[in-house]
């Protein structure tokens, strides 16, 4: 089993004792299920197996106890063996998310996607939290490259002058600006994993109170910007505003770009958050933008995990007021993902071809003589 799929081997899941209505284990079977987990969570996995095959001996309906014996046999690289455990699992068997989760991993490692993405389909409607469901979907969806490899390679050759980066966090992506002359950093609660360079400033206060400063309003006049990415809070009203105030202090040749604009689906792209794999309601944003700022040029790169979003053709003479800016928060902020999401190429304007936005970007140097 690959390492991105480690943890359809161990019991660590809270999995549903799958029982038929009205039956419940007698005490005997719940002691060894009881057991068994917990030699299989100490690494004591021939113990554990018997102790697996005891339980579901007394009790062939359980679920639990038949998941975990086919997690031991995925950890002996027993594919067919798990999959037969898997398989026999007699009617009346409540089938867990954890039963469908494992048997796609079991398909994907041997090479059936069809059957994976049905069994992970199934998986999520039983329970729509499944993080390692989720980087799958996003890798298939967004076959681009990952974008932090695409801002370091825009780095490289669009050379912005002055950058400005909103959500540093761990400062990842913020440490790709060492080569600008002035890099501006907006995160109320930064993280940093290096020291900054002489020419990163890092303000620690939310991005509305950055911009609302007599003081960093004439940092900007003085120093517009040529690249801007926005990558705060996973919200849509808030991104909307980051926006066009980065817009306000750009150039009309400067590039904005946008990250987790691309909704996976319902429940990783709502407002509040959810599960683990999140993107938030962004993509809202993106929506908008095309409706009311048609001037806009806006692509959205197959970026996993959650998409990319370049926005040029910026005009930064629009300088929206909060009122006016509100009023469009409002008109697109009952969207939800269904309203999207048998259209969302085109909502979105997805670009397959990033290398060609790259290029547009930031052409390559001629080659010399």
């Amino acid at each position: 089993m690959s390492s991105e799929h480690r943890n359809a081997t161990t019991p660590d899941r809270s999995m549903a004792v799958g029982e038929p209505d009205g039956f419940s284990l007698d005490h005997e079977v719940r002691q060894r299920l009881r057991s068994a987990r917990h030699l299989h969570l100490t690494g004591q996995a021939r113990r554990a197996k018997l102790g697996y095959v005891l339980a579901l001996e007394a009790c062939p309906v359980n679920c639990e106890t038949r998941v975990g014996l086919a997690q031991l046999h995925v950890l002996e690289d027993r594919l067919p063996a798990a999959l037969k455990v898997l398989l026999s699992a007699p009617d009346g068997t409540v089938l867990s998310a954890e039963y469908h989760y494992l048997l796609g991993c079991i398909y994907q490692q041997q090479g059936d996607l069809d059957l994976t993405r049905r069994h992970f389909a199934k998986a999520l409607e039983l329970a729509d939290d499944f993080q390692e469901i989720h980087e799958f979907m996003a890798r298939e969806q967004l076959p681009g490259p990952v974008y932090r490899d695409f801002l370091a390679t825009l780095h490289g050759r669009l050379k912005p002058s002055v950058y400005l980066e909103i959500g540093v966090a761990w400062g990842d992506t913020f440490a790709l600006s060492g080569d600008s002359r002035l890099s501006i950093g907006i995160d109320p609660v930064p993280r940093l994993r290096s020291p900054l360079l002489a020419n990163m400033q890092l303000f620690s206060v939310p991005s509305d109170t950055f911009f609302a400063s007599p003081e960093n309003r004439r940092l900007l006049e003085d120093n517009p910007i040529d690249m801007c990415f926005v990558d705060g809070l996973h919200e849509f009203s808030q991104a909307l505003r980051d926006i066009f105030n980065a817009e306000a202090f750009a150039k009309p040749g400067s590039v904005i770009l946008v990250h987790d604009a691309y909704p996976l689906n319902q429940a990783t792209s709502t407002p509040e958050r959810r599960t683990m794999f999140w993107s938030g309601d962004v993509w809202k944003a993106i929506v908008a933008l095309r409706q009311s700022c048609p001037d806009l040029r806006i692509e959205t790169l197959e970026c996993p995990p959650t998409g990319l979003s370049v926005i040029t053709n910026l005009d930064p003479g629009r300088r929206f007021g909060r009122p006016h800016i509100d009023a469009i928060a409002e008109r697109f902020g009952s969207l939800t993902y269904d309203d999207i999401a048998q259209a969302k190429a085109e909502c979105l304007s997805m670009v397959c071809d990033w290398q060609a936005v790259l290029d547009r970007l930031a052409p390559r140097p001629a080659p010399g003589p």
